[in-house]
């Protein structure tokens, strides 16, 4: 039902078609499998129409639907990404790196947006924790946990609770 929701589908929409301007269809594949505990999610660029995305039964089992649908979101960015350099033939190395540190200067917003907008009664500050999730040693990370360490360790402890076995969020079954 949220899903229909013309401002989900307007922020979604504004993000996907930024990064795909002029293809009309991108199909996005979602499975489960057991990848390291340490990875939540994989993305896999099949073709320049079809992204895979991959998460981790082991490490997302009991986890809040909150972090797995951030989970998707950061990995669908990695999939516009993959796809993008794919179709533009671009030389530029798009490593995970290079992604992250993209991710971290122009899409946590769009995330965050996201994610309150799928969770209307997500705290901000939390939809902010999850959206920061898996940018770690970017620039920006660096700089945040710098600048205010206090506010810093309370996101930390906001994106944990989301987790296995934590308290908050919807728990998936």
């Amino acid at each position: 039902q949220l899903a229909l929701n013309n401002q989900l589908v307007n922020t979604v929409t504004t993000m996907f078609n930024a990064m795909f301007s002029g293809q009309t269809t991108v199909d996005i594949a979602i499975k489960q499998d057991n990848l390291p505990l340490t990875v939540l999610a994989d993305t896999r660029v099949v073709n320049s129409t079809t992204i895979e995305i991959t998460l981790n039964t082991a490490a997302l089992t009991g986890s809040s639907q909150e972090l797995i649908v951030s989970t998707l979101l950061h990995e669908m960015i990695h999939g516009m990404f993959d796809a993008r350099k794919l179709t533009a033939n671009d030389l530029l190395v798009w490593n995970e790196a290079f992604q992250h540190q993209v991710m971290s200067s122009a899409y946590v917003d769009p995330m965050v947006a996201a994610l309150t907008e799928i969770f209307p009664a997500l705290p901000l500050n939390e939809a902010i924790a999850l959206g920061w999730g898996g940018l770690q040693g970017t620039i920006s990370w660096n700089n945040m946990a710098t600048q205010d360490p206090v506010a810093f360790n309370q996101m930390l402890l906001d994106a944990d609770q989301y987790k296995t076995q934590n308290a908050k969020g919807t728990r998936c079954q």
